[in-house]
């Protein structure tokens, strides 16, 4: 339990940390929304707003999950009287 409380405690300290370099990088790649043009008209100001924001996110939990070793389940604990 204090591994997997660890491991989120860190992938939320990489996500708040990275986020804001992954969308400067998306930005300057022009990685962004696509507004089309017979949409309404108030959408057009989301033109260019980065789009993929949760990859940020998604990367932090998988490899500080991975790093731990919490993605494997349990290691210790109760044990079930039928398997």
């Amino acid at each position: 339990m204090i591994s997997l409380m660890t491991s989120g405690g860190v992938a939320l300290w990489v996500a708040v940390l990275s986020t804001p370099l992954l969308i400067r990088w998306l930005l300057k790649n022009d990685i962004g929304q696509q507004i089309r043009e017979d949409g309404p008209q108030v959408h057009i100001a989301k033109a260019g707003t980065p789009t993929m924001g949760g990859i940020g996110i998604v990367a932090a939990v998988i490899g500080t999950g991975g790093a731990s070793g919490s993605t494997n389940g349990p290691s210790s604990g109760p044990r079930s009287p039928w398997g």
